[in-house]
């Protein structure tokens, strides 16, 4: 009776053991194709990220050339205007 409990035993953690590392190796599957599918989105927006900052710089840069005089002639229009 012994043996065949031992057998028993053997034969589930065998069972139980092959189980966890056929797991194991499809949740590193499942890491490693999000870890690629990150680093090819992150390819993709890095540059288009670049650019609207670029934009976003230059469109700012337009506002530092309109002098102080300007500027308030411009408020002038407006309070007049209304």
């Amino acid at each position: 009776m012994r043996n065949t409990s031992d057998s028993l035993n053997s034969r589930l953690v065998t069972a139980y053991t092959n189980s966890v590392e056929d797991y194991l190796d499809s949740s590193w599957v499942v890491f490693i194709i999000a870890m690629v599918s990150i680093g090819i989105s992150l390819c993709g927006m890095i540059p288009s990220v670049f650019k609207m900052h670029k934009a976003n710089n230059k469109v700012l840069s337009l506002f530092g050339l309109i002098s102080i005089k300007d500027i308030e002639l411009l408020v002038m229009k407006v309070e007049n205007f209304q």
